[in-house]
């Protein structure tokens, strides 16, 4: 099984999974400008988006890259610039072909244009965050940190750790330039939003807020893309004391289960999912065999899971229990610089 592999680096692998027994070996690489510290994989165009995550204290934007899929190599398509200093993640409506990426460093984020064959193309949009919150340490101003598509793709939604907002963007009037926001979710104050996740009916939307160490569910809403919470639930054991951040967040691709990743505690928290009700009761964690697991993926099939362990410089897999949705650790991994993101990918 394919996937591929980025990180605060300047390289780019495309690497494979054996998943008999969790090993893993580095196909190919590729140079990339700096950072290709987030991935999204789009099977339509074979094609590979990276942030190239610059521009911090400068003043200067950042950049997003795009890089062919062709058997077993990669190949750089070209680049743009993001309208914003330090991207750090994307998200693609391959259907409408567009492509928006957050800028944790610039307060803004960005809707690139595609062209039939995937090529990065015009920008057509660039809206900008306004406030702050209570740590003022990390939410003196506003830091987007993620860009997701709605499941219908009819929206955007922006998670703001600086702001402790999610904004709500129509993907119609984004592709005609407009950025007009609504707030789709506040959170408590210092909770700091990162990721967001849709379950696979696409009914319900799940938070992973970095401060706070914390999930939120929300019920969506197609007609106006409205997210009404349900629950908010810790990711952490009851009486842990120490640091740790919550980093990345995956609804199986099953519905039965939610992980969400800690950094500090080191491992990755696992949540039973009611399918009915979308709300979640914690079913334990599994550590996560390094230091810092800032992303993870499971495959499309949900038996494997890949931990990128940033601290540690290595990439880990894992067998997941079917039962009780927890990792195995295989014993495998493969070394990498820093690596920050891991996406699968099928290749032909």
């Amino acid at each position: 099984m394919d996937f591929l592999m980025g990180g605060y680096s300047t390289v780019l692998s495309l690497a494979r999974l054996d998943e008999e027994d969790g090993s893993i070996e580095v196909v190919a690489s590729v140079e990339t400008p700096e950072n290709a510290s987030f991935l999204a994989w789009v099977p339509r165009f074979s094609v590979v988006y990276a942030t190239v995550e610059s521009g911090y204290g400068g003043g200067e934007s950042g950049k997003i890259a795009a890089y062919r899929v062709k058997g077993e190599s990669l190949s750089l398509m070209g680049t743009v610039e993001s309208c914003g200093a330090g991207p750090c993640h994307i998200d693609v409506d391959a259907q409408a072909g567009l492509l928006a990426a957050a800028n944790y460093g610039g307060e803004s984020f960005i809707v690139i244009r595609l062209s039939e064959e995937g090529e990065l193309g015009e920008q057509v949009a660039c809206g900008r965050h306004e406030g702050s919150s209570v740590v003022k340490s990390r939410q003196s101003e506003p830091h987007p940190h993620a860009t997701t598509f709605s499941p219908d793709r009819r929206y955007l939604y922006v998670c703001d750790l600086g702001t402790d907002s999610v904004m709500r963007y129509a993907t119609e009037a984004l592709a005609a330039g407009r950025t007009d926001a609504a707030v789709a979710a506040e959170v408590r104050p210092g909770s700091g939003p990162r990721h967001l996740d849709f379950s696979p009916d696409g009914r319900f939307a799940y938070l992973v807020n970095e401060l706070s160490s914390t999930v939120v569910t929300y019920s969506y809403t197609p007609r106006d893309g409205s997210l009404s919470e349900l629950q908010a639930v810790s990711m952490l054991p009851d009486g842990f004391d120490g640091e740790s951040s919550a980093a990345e967040i995956q609804v199986h691709p099953g519905g039965e289960f939610v992980y969400a990743s800690n950094r500090g505690h080191d491992t990755i928290a696992v949540f039973s999912r009611d399918g009915s009700s979308g709300t979640l009761e914690p079913a334990g964690w599994f550590d996560a065999a390094g230091r810092t697991p800032r992303h993870f993926r499971i495959d499309p099939s949900g038996a494997w899971c890949l931990v990128a362990n940033q601290q540690s410089n290595q990439v880990a897999s894992f067998r997941i229990d079917p039962k009780s949705g927890k990792g195995t650790w295989s014993g495998k991994g493969v070394q990498a610089d820093a690596p920050s993101c891991v996406v699968f990918c099928l290749l032909e």
